[in-house]
């Protein structure tokens, strides 16, 4: 059975939520509350929506997040964003060296199974609460070199392996960078794009992740 764009685009029109079709991709924006977007000044969030894997596999994804070319300090930067992957369990951050793009993505694998609208809409719509609530903490560690309340991780047993694995944290990030979404998703989800529905929901404070696969 899987899962298809088509599929999710119609639990969008349910939702009442605004997007565009981009190159096979369904883009949106979020309207935030503290996290800027990085070269606009705005506090908007844009996620972009892709299936692969003939729908065996799908994805929320938050194109160049933020700019890692900023950090007075990359390797910090690096073990935050593992760090919160890590312990979020629910999305994962990607870092790409060549560019700086700071991605994070949430992943639904159904295999032959579907992804419900439940479990897709709930996750389309923390997302922008998990960035909008770790943002002071990323600008800081992007800003200062500062990781305020986080504890370096790299004693954990199953971490200190995977890090050990890629060559260290940095390329360990790279790896989830150059997923399904990659390095060269649009940050712009407007550009070549004819608009159909854009939304600016905001919500997400009462909403809690959850996963059911049919």
């Amino acid at each position: 059975m899987a899962i298809s764009l088509e599929q999710l685009e119609g639990y969008l029109l349910q939702e009442d939520l605004r997007y565009v079709i981009d190159d096979e991709r369904i883009m949106l924006s979020f309207t935030m509350d503290d996290y800027v977007r990085p070269g606009s000044g705005e506090k908007s969030l844009v996620l972009g929506i892709r299936v692969a894997d003939d729908g065996r596999y799908a994805e929320i994804f938050a194109p160049r997040l933020y700019d890692a070319r900023r950090a007075v300090d990359v390797g910090r930067l690096a073990e935050l964003l593992l760090h919160l992957g890590f312990t979020n369990r629910s999305a994962r951050f990607g870092l790409d060296r060549s560019d700086g793009e700071v991605v994070l993505t949430a992943s639904f694998e159904p295999g032959d199974g579907t992804v419900t609208r439940q479990a897709f809409i709930a996750m389309l719509r923390w997302l922008p609460g998990f960035v909008d609530f770790w943002h002071p903490v990323i600008d800081r560690a992007i800003r200062t070199g500062e990781l305020p309340g986080v504890d370096r991780i790299g004693g954990h047993p199953e971490v200190a392996r995977m890090i050990a694995q890629a060559g260290g944290v940095e390329r360990f990030l790279a790896v989830a960078a150059r997923g399904a979404a990659g390095a060269d998703a649009k940050a712009d989800a407007k550009a070549d794009a004819k608009p159909r529905r854009w939304s600016g929901w905001r919500g997400w404070r009462s909403l809690v992740p959850s996963f059911f696969f049919a």
